[in-house]
């Protein structure tokens, strides 16, 4: 038997606090991280995520050398 795991991750990029529908949807998937992304509105909940402050695509890049 093959068993295969899958590992989700929900990364919001500037949606801010203007689209808060987003805001809910991610928050509201159980069990999977959160990335949020963005210049103002970046507060993720502690327990289920992290909260980035800055430009979407330079933190992108910036997490992509990192790795």
């Amino acid at each position: 038997m093959v068993r295969i795991w899958v590992t989700c991750l929900i990364i919001e990029r500037g949606t801010g606090e203007a689209v808060p529908t987003v805001h809910r949807f991610g928050e509201r998937l159980a069990r999977k991280p959160l990335i949020r992304i963005n210049a103002q509105g970046a507060d993720a909940p502690a327990h289920r995520g992290l909260g980035l402050q800055g430009s979407p695509l330079e933190t992108l890049r910036a997490l992509e050398l990192r790795l």
